[in-house]
């Protein structure tokens, strides 16, 4: 029985928005550690350590969630984090959906997040769609942080045309995780 890290996502990559918000973050606190470009992505399902046999079941849940639906757009917009304002440990980009007459992103998170309980995946009970862009481990000027944030709260980092889900390897080094791709479904 072989596991592996496991999560279903949307890519984003290197939206230029996304690109120009790290650098301001770095240069206002040094410290942080900012997502690499490549590897931006908003998580739909983390599965944690999963035996790879589950592989053909999440795969035919993912096929579910979009089926019979249409590719989305996603306005990223607007900054948060994560646990709460006083003690920051994630930063991260929130999102609404550009185009009201699409199918919401919320009804493909809910599909997978219920039909994967039915293989004992525990239910997310508050989901939040977010991209986590930095991770903190210490601030160095947690004032100026928290002042570029709340200056940040309504800005817009761009349109992102959602036309794939994917299952996703992780694999954790000092380095920074590596991500690889085990199944793409198109919307």
């Amino acid at each position: 029985m072989v596991k592996i890290r496991m999560f279903i996502a949307i890519d984003i990559g290197a939206l230029k928005g996304l690109i120009s918000l790290e650098k301001k973050l770095k240069l206002i606190e040094p410290s942080l550690r900012l997502v690499e470009p490549q590897n931006i992505h908003l998580t739909l399902k983390f599965l944690g350590d999963t035996d790879e046999s589950y592989i053909p079941c999440i795969k035919e849940v993912m096929t579910q969630s979009v089926k019979g639906k249409q590719p989305f757009q996603i306005n990223l917009k607007g900054i948060g984090v994560f646990p709460n304002f006083n003690y920051i440990k994630i930063i991260w980009v929130g999102m609404k959906i550009a185009n009201e007459d699409t199918i919401p992103l919320s009804r493909i998170t809910r599909k997978i997040n219920d039909d994967l309980s039915h293989y004992d995946f525990p239910k997310d009970k508050n989901l939040q769609p977010h991209i986590t862009i930095a991770r903190v481990k210490k601030l160095e000027d947690k004032k100026r942080l928290q002042k570029f944030i709340i200056n940040t709260t309504d800005c817009d980092f761009g349109i992102l045309e959602v036309t794939h889900i994917t299952l996703k390897k992780s694999t954790l080094t000092p380095a920074g995780p590596i991500y690889e791709n085990l199944v793409r479904i198109k919307i």
